[in-house]
C-alpha cells in the first residue's frame, strides 16, 4: 500500500492529498453508457453489459481508466475542487487531472478495480485477475526494456561513432579539396 493510499480499497489520494472514493452504482453505469469514449478506445464501453473485449483491454487503457474514475468521482469534484462539473465539465476534468499522476494514478486504478469488484461481486475475482495480468505484463515489458538498455546504448554509441567518423572524413576531404584548389590557383 502506498503512502498516499488509504485503508479503504476503493479510495485513493491524488497528488494534492484530496481523498477520492471510487464507487460504481447503476447511476454511474448509466453515465458511462451515455459517455463518448471514441477518442480513448474503439471498444464499446458499457458497465451494465461489459463485452469481453472491454474487459480484456480496460486494465491497460490508462486514459479510459482515468475517464471512468472521473465519472465515478464526479459528484465529489465540486466539494473538493470548487468547480461544478455540470456547469464547467472540461474545467472540472482538467482540475481533477492536474493532481492525478504517478502513484495517484496507480492507486486510482486499484480503487477502480475494487469498485468494479463491488459493482459485480460475482466477477470480483475475475476483475482482480484481469488487472493483475495487465500489471504483470506491464512489469514484463519494463523489465525487457531495462534488459535491452545496455544493448540499445551500445548500438546508439556505435552509430554516433560511425556518423562522427564519416562526418570527420567528409570535413577533412573538403578541407583538403579546398587546400588543393587554393594551392593550384
Amino acid at each position: 500500500m502506498s503512502d498516499q493510499q488509504t485503508a479503504v480499497k476503493n479510495e485513493f489520494r491524488d497528488m494534492a492529498g484530496n481523498l477520492w472514493r471510487v464507487e460504481l452504482t447503476l447511476d454511474i453505469a448509466r453515465k458511462v453508457e451515455r459517455a463518448d469514449f471514441t477518442e480513448l478506445t474503439n471498444v464499446e464501453v458499457s458497465l451494465i453489459n461489459p463485452s469481453e473485449q472491454l474487459l480484456q483491454t480496460l486494465p491497460g487503457n490508462r486514459p479510459l481508466i482515468f475517464a471512468l474514475i472521473f465519472l465515478a468521482v464526479e459528484d465529489q469534484i465540486e466539494p473538493q475542487l470548487g468547480i461544478d462539473p455540470a456547469a464547467a465539465h472540461e474545467e472540472a476534468e482538467m482540475a481533477f487531472a492536474r493532481n492525478i499522476g504517478g502513484q495517484a494514478l496507480i492507486d486510482g486504478r486499484e480503487a477502480l478495480k475494487a469498485a468494479l469488484g463491488d459493482f459485480f461481486p460475482e466477477q470480483a475475482t475475475a476483475f482482480a485477475e484481469l488487472f493483475a495480468t495487465h500489471k504483470e505484463a506491464d512489469a514484463r515489458v519494463l523489465q525487457r526494456i531495462t534488459d535491452m538498455a545496455p544493448r540499445i546504448r551500445e548500438a546508439m554509441m556505435a552509430t554516433i561513432d560511425r556518423e562522427a567518423a564519416a562526418l570527420e572524413a567528409e570535413i577533412k576531404a573538403e578541407i583538403e579539396k579546398g587546400t588543393a584548389s587554393t594551392g593550384s590557383a
